[in-house]
């Protein structure tokens, strides 16, 4: 008997061997190899450079230096692995504070955030005519997705998550499709895999694998691979100081479209103003036509949240003031069309939606791979990536908020379908932005 479980364990092992071994499933080793995705992964990965053809500073609001988070929200951050925090008031940076050694060139990645960008591109391609509008049909451009059961899939399908595709979206499932995207190396082949199984533009259904089919969309429709564009259309025309990374399947291979544009707080801050702009840009002086120089109100703040302690120390970082943009002297940039944008950013309440309590409900939280929420009245459009990153934008306050770090809360709130740190965030930004007095008690969403 002893024996034959040493056989069994022994055929066991060598059958588990045989399956991560197996060339299609590479991806299975890499991923037990760096587990969970993680915001600083990026060098695991092959990237294509998203070049920043035009840096120039942001300028910085009066007082920014003395102005950190309030000291009853510290314990939130720090529980959630904050690593930025980013406020721009009006265009200016009013608020601007780091952790954990991250500073205002320190890369992190989009996740999700990346989707929002693709919407993007998709308006400046309909603007350059490389795609007629969003209602034009999917097999226009990839065949393989033309109609189910005579119901043609459009793009506009594919821009809303309504596409009634086959993907798993787990991202915690060793053998989900979502953990096959990100550790594998055939995106292209992965997606053949998306069958349609459902009507599309009936139900709203949050899938990774639609936006990458819109970028191998975008990839056919341009000519151009995703990140050369996004850098000839949005990094460049919005002034990002710092090149972007976007990491691919493999090498020379494609862009990971879903996720995994790898960039700093500063030109995440510059996507959300560029929607609050309503996709205008007000260019500022370039990098070599600004003085830099120390100053009492330096922001690039490192919070310091050290695990027995919430107190923070600033590092100094020099200032690099282009001063507010005159008016009059400086044209505006159209670089995504506002009409567009404005549809993409409302929500598409034609669909239905399915909420966590089985209910089903109009979509009033998604439009073009933008989420939307009402905050204490404030209607916010936002980026939203798995591990807590997000780009706010906030017309009513002309403000913009970003947050990275490593974590979001497990709970949501279901009515709008949102991780319930958001609350942290935004009530840290409110704060900040109109003397709130809400009263905040410090939370663990994840119990």
């Amino acid at each position: 008997m002893r024996k034959l479980f040493l056989e069994f364990f022994v055929l066991l092992l060598l059958g588990v061997a045989a399956v991560l071994l197996w060339p299609g499933n590479y991806y299975v080793h890499r991923a037990l190899l760096h587990t969970y995705p993680k915001i600083d992964q990026y060098p695991i990965f092959e990237n294509r450079v998203v070049k920043a053809g035009d840096p120039a500073p942001l300028p910085y609001a009066p007082g920014v230096g003395e102005r950190r988070i309030p000291a009853r929200f510290e314990a939130d951050f720090s529980r959630y692995g904050t690593v930025a925090f980013l406020v721009l008031k009006e265009g200016e940076i009013w608020l601007e504070q780091y952790w954990e050694n991250y500073g205002p060139q320190s890369h992190s990645n989009s996740f999700s955030m990346a989707k929002s960008i693709i919407s993007m591109l998709v308006g400046c391609a309909i603007e350059d005519g490389f795609i007629r509008d969003v209602d034009q049909p999917v097999s226009d451009f990839l065949p393989g997705w033309g109609a189910y059961e005579g119901d043609t899939l459009r793009i506009r399908d594919l821009l809303t998550m309504s596409a009634g595709v086959k993907w798993d979206e787990s991202s915690t499932s060793l053998f989900s499709t979502t953990t096959e995207a990100y550790y594998g190396k055939d995106l292209w082949s992965l997606a053949q895999r998306e069958v349609l199984i459902g009507k599309p533009g009936v139900y709203f259904n949050y899938q990774s694998g639609v936006t990458q089919i819109l970028a191998f969309l975008l990839k056919e429709a341009t000519g151009r691979n995703i990140a050369d564009y996004a850098s000839e259309k949005i990094w460049t025309p919005i002034q990002a100081e710092e090149d972007a990374l976007w990491s691919l399947d493999h090498e020379d291979g494609m862009e990971k479209a879903y996720c995994c544009f790898n960039s700093n707080a500063r030109d995440f801050a510059r996507l959300g103003q560029l929607v609050l702009q309503d996709g205008y840009w007000y260019p500022q002086a370039s990098a070599d036509e600004v003085e830099t120089d120390a100053s009492s109100d330096s922001p690039g703040q490192v919070g310091g949240l050290a695990e027995s302690s919430a107190a923070t120390e600033a590092v100094d970082v020099a200032k690099v003031d282009a001063g507010p943009v005159a008016a009059g002297t400086r044209k505006r940039v159209k670089v995504v069309d506002s009409a567009y944008l404005a549809e993409a950013t409302t929500p598409a309440t034609y669909l239905k939606a399915r909420l966590d309590d089985g209910r089903e409900v109009p979509c009033t939280m998604y439009g073009y791979q933008f989420w939307k929420m009402d905050y204490r009245g404030y209607d916010i459009t936002y980026f939203r990536g798995i591990l807590g990153q997000y780009i706010f934008v906030i017309p009513a306050l002309d403000a913009v908020v970003v947050r990275l770090g490593h974590e979001r809360a497990d709970a949501y709130n279901v009515e709008q379908d949102y991780p319930l740190d958001i609350d942290i965030w935004l009530e840290a930004a409110l704060d900040l932005l109109v003397d709130s007095t809400y009263a905040w008690e410090s939370k663990n969403f994840c119990e």
